[in-house]
């Protein structure tokens, strides 16, 4: 099989990435295929010779062997498939670069489950390296032949993850050295583009808080595509929202709470131009919000904004979250709480919807008391501030969906759970007597 045209996209976007952690002016990308490794090594070393010096071949083949001109810095990736047709590049430079790479496999299904534990087996990495498996071979000229210095930086172990495809898809890549582990994260999108720069200012504004990781470096571009940040230890939290996680969501509300106008806080609510083409359920929930918190002043914390076990680790009993880009100083409180107990109920417990919208009411009632009592919110507000969220995140849900929808059955349980919220909180605030004295 003679060299093909590329296409659209190479596993790991290399041309994004691959500059940013090793010593390259540029990537090119080239897809080799042949049922003789003599034909792949040619292949390569006929690239490799027009290659100008400082720049990298991406090189995408099937196969064990080495490919790599002999003078060439060079390591090989083996690609794995996914959820959600993501899919990740492990490095088989050593086994402790192997592993460094699974916990970046995305998607909490058991397909990914399974495949992550599996992965960890003893041999698993030396037997997936023997068979002729999907990879990509990064190999790069140097500028001076002689000159090895820089060759030490090829040996960092490495690992590189992409996210779901979508408007938000990003790149994660692991990297370790003597300062120890850390990611850049890399956006894929213009649209995740401007979540870089909403998750860099978050991490700027929670230094020395200890609820986030250290943002290590940023993009000094004025459009700026990565990040570079402390990786977190420690396991995923289990189970619904605990008490460790509750101390974490009290610590993060106490930095900064207070009461604004509803107007203020979410406008989208009181513009007309802004309703477009909704479930009635959510009409219906607009319209009972509009009467309850007009010229209202709605209790705000500080938010996270995706607060869920999937976007956090527990080490030594610390508690502390990542992807901050959804990240506001002034969200309408609780906003944290109700997402990680309705997400986690719905998705991970398969509660019924009715039931997971009961069990986030209480759990504010009673577990989440001191995130109440910080941030001022009155046992008649909660109901309230469920609404509000409800509404919020199916909002933002539905922008996301616009540009690209995911095809995930989890995006159908939530939505339909949302619209059975919506309509059961639409009936209780209308039946409360705040309501009825507005509209009387």
């Amino acid at each position: 099989m003679s060299t093909q045209s590329l296409p659209p996209v190479l596993p790991g976007h290399p041309n994004l990435w691959y500059p940013l952690v090793r010593p390259s002016k540029g990537v090119q990308r080239i897809v080799v295929g042949s049922p003789k490794a003599v034909d792949l090594a040619q292949q390569c070393a006929s690239h490799y010779e027009h290659l100008p010096k400082g720049w990298t071949l991406a090189v995408h083949h099937h196969g064990s062997q080495n490919i790599a001109p002999a003078g060439s810095w060079h390591e090989s990736f083996l690609v794995l498939p996914s959820s959600g047709g993501a899919r990740a590049l492990l490095s088989n430079q050593s086994t402790a670069a192997f592993r460094l790479g699974i916990p970046l496999l995305p998607g909490g299904r058991l397909r990914t489950r399974l495949m992550r534990a599996s992965l960890t087996l003893p041999g698993a990495a030396q037997m997936l390296s023997l068979q002729g498996r999907e990879r990509v071979t990064m190999i790069t000229k140097p500028e001076n032949p002689d000159d090895q210095s820089a060759l030490h930086d090829m040996q960092t172990p490495l690992a590189v993850c992409e996210g779901v495809p979508g408007p938000l898809r990003k790149i994660v890549i692991a990297t370790r050295d003597s300062n120890g582990d850390h990611f850049f994260k890399v956006a894929c999108t213009p649209y995740a583009a401007q979540s870089i720069l909403h998750e860099t200012h978050a991490l700027a504004a929670l230094k020395g808080s200890g609820l986030a990781p250290n943002l290590l470096a940023r993009d000094t571009a004025s459009a700026p595509r990565w990040f570079a940040q402390d990786a977190l230890q420690g396991v995923r939290p289990k189970g619904p929202l605990g008490p460790t996680a509750l101390s974490w969501l009290t610590s993060l509300a106490d930095r900064k709470y207070s009461r604004r106008s509803a107007e203020a806080v979410l406008p989208q609510l009181f513009d007309p131009l802004a309703a477009g083409s909704k479930h009635e359920a959510f009409r219906d929930l607009e319209t009972v919000l509009r009467s309850h918190l007009s010229g209202t002043m709605l209790p705000c914390t500080a938010s996270h904004g995706d607060f869920t076990p999937w976007n956090a680790r527990v080490h030594d009993g610390r508690f502390m979250a990542f992807d901050w880009e959804f990240y506001r100083e002034s969200a309408p409180a609780l906003f944290d709480l109700f997402h990680y107990t309705l997400q986690t109920g719905v998705l991970m417990q398969k509660v019924p919807a009715q039931d997971a919208l009961e069990r986030a009411l209480q759990q504010a009632r009673d577990l989440g008391y001191p995130l109440c009592r910080i941030s001022g919110v009155q046992d008649d507000e909660i109901e309230l501030l469920a609404a509000i969220y409800v509404m919020s995140i199916a909002d933002r849900d539905a922008v996301l969906h616009r540009i690209e929808r995911p095809g995930f059955k989890q995006v159908e349980w939530l939505e339909s759970a949302r619209i059975l919220w919506a309509r059961q909180l639409t009936d209780r605030l209308r039946a409360t007597s705040r309501f009825l004295s507005k509209v009387s």
